[in-house]
């Protein structure tokens, strides 16, 4: 039972979209399930077998079986915060933030000295743009638990997202040093990087992610944009490409490598059908439309306006 951050964009001006394909997935069960064994458990076993039958339930995705568990503990025992916590976080997975918000603050309210209760409700603040309170959760969850990799990110997203770049990069690194194989610790730095124009360092970030893992296809598409605006084409191509073999319904690549084939291999006819396919899958893609328009000038066509008129 994961909540997925999404990420990637269209073009350099749009990079701040790449992180909502982003990769920032928070494993909630993987997060919550050692605090069920945690500590005195307040209650009967009969309890703690439903806890464990909900916690099964949001591991395998049924999270409206999770729910229905965990309510049932909830029922017997109001002040049991694991429980609320636990609720939260299938409400969250299925999208149910506001439901998912007011268990958090339950949990919050019942037991603070809880890092992941913390950790959950920032996430749905930076979710709803709730950005001041979100890095103040993460913040706390951070106090009460430094090791928190996840917090960090988090937090280094939210920074970045409201222009405070440096601080966004402190806390990449400092979720990468508490864990060296964190691929969305990377990610995220990158996207950093190429955001203040240090393309270089975005590369090197990138080749990080793909080193751990090969089919990052969000990772190809933004080392790809790197590489097409240190001019380095071939490069930018490529890895175009295995983006778009790896995810072919990247609507944000097609359309950058439609850029690549007009621009460097002069090629309009690729370019077109690059742009085409970006709008064949999303058809409100408003840069596609922008881009194809202007391609029918420069050949002499008439343009297709946005709703195919």
């Amino acid at each position: 039972m994961d909540l997925n951050l999404k990420i990637p964009p269209s073009k350099p001006a749009s990079l701040s979209l790449l992180r909502f394909k982003k990769v920032a997935r928070l494993s909630i069960f993987i997060l919550l399930v050692p605090l069920f064994f945690i500590g005195n458990l307040c209650f009967a076993e009969t309890a703690d077998d439903i806890l464990t039958r909900g916690i099964a339930h949001g591991k395998s995705s049924r999270d409206d079986q999770a729910i229905l568990e965990f309510s049932k503990v909830i029922e017997k025992d109001p002040l049991n915060a694991r429980a609320y916590l636990l609720r939260g976080s299938a409400y969250q997975n299925m999208g149910s933030l506001n439901e998912a918000l007011s268990d958090y603050n339950c949990s919050i309210e019942i037991d603070s000295r809880n890092p992941k209760a913390f950790t959950l409700r920032g996430y749905v603040y930076e979710t709803r743009g709730k950005l001041e309170q979100a890095v103040a959760d993460y913040s706390e969850a951070i106090a009460q638990n430094p090791a928190d990799a996840v917090a960090y990110l988090h937090r280094g997203i939210v920074f970045d997202d409201t222009g405070r770049s440096w601080e966004a990069i402190a806390d990449f690194n400092k979720a990468i040093a508490l864990n060296p194989v964190f691929p969305q610790g990377y990610y995220n730095r990158a996207i950093t990087y190429q955001k203040i124009g240090d393309f270089d360092q975005a590369i090197a970030d990138y080749t990080k992610v793909l080193l751990i893992n090969p089919n990052y296809s969000s990772a190809y598409y933004g080392r790809g944009l790197a590489y097409k605006n240190r001019g380095n084409f071939e490069k930018a191509i490529a890895d175009h490409n295995k983006a778009i073999e790896l995810d072919p319904l990247m609507a944000e690549a097609y359309n950058s490598r439609g850029d690549l084939y007009l621009l460097y291999k002069a090629d309009p006819r690729q370019a077109l059908a690059n742009y085409n396919r970006a709008i064949e899958i999303d058809p409100n893609y408003s840069d596609a439309y922008q881009n194809r328009a202007i391609l029918y000038k420069m050949m002499g066509e008439p343009a297709i306006s946005h709703d195919g008129s």
